[in-house]
């Protein structure tokens, strides 16, 4: 994956966040554990965003151990080819492998359908 299209994938998902009433940061260019910071009222989310490929082991242990430590929940979201989404849920470790749409994921956030593991 080049530089410029995980940025432009970054971007746009926060964008699409924020449209939806999300509150969105951005950590652009950094090493740390999360591309975006997403939340609304006591909900929160660290996203991990992938064009072409997956997370690391590593990368999915350091996003994991930040999620835990501010109270989140831990997301891949891998972009495919011809523009596919998906959205993998990987903390809390019971529901590892789960896989939503990012309207799944807007639902959950906004406090608009359940949390899916209670």
């Amino acid at each position: 994956m080049s530089y410029k299209k995980g940025a432009q994938f970054e971007r746009a998902l926060a964008m699409q966040l924020r449209q939806a009433g999300a509150y969105v940061v951005r950590s652009a260019g950094s090493k740390g554990p999360a591309d975006l910071v997403a939340w609304h009222g006591g909900r929160r989310a660290l996203i991990q965003a992938k064009v072409g490929g997956g997370a690391s082991r590593l990368e999915a242990q350091r996003l994991v151990a930040a999620a835990k430590h501010m109270g989140g929940t831990a997301w891949i979201v891998l972009r495919g080819p011809r523009g596919s989404e998906a959205w993998h849920l990987i903390y809390p470790e019971g529901l590892r492998g789960v896989v939503a749409t990012r309207e799944t994921f807007l639902g959950w956030l906004l406090g608009q359908a359940p949390v899916p593991w209670q």
